[in-house]
């Protein structure tokens, strides 16, 4: 087993994925949800908020 490189934990604490469907979110999508707007998913759809992820 290979040790986790400093990148790969920045990348996965970088990554945001629709809590629906897993699909990865855009940096400016990222952006919008952290504002406090929600966002659509545009994969499937679903409205999310960043209450959903601070839990």
């Amino acid at each position: 087993m290979l040790p986790t490189t400093i990148e790969e934990i920045k990348q996965g604490l970088m990554a945001w994925t629709c809590m629906n469907c897993g699909s990865l979110f855009e940096e400016s999508d990222i952006r919008q949800i952290t504002e406090g707007t929600s966002l659509k998913c545009g994969k499937c759809g679903v409205s999310l908020e960043i209450g959903l992820y601070r839990k």
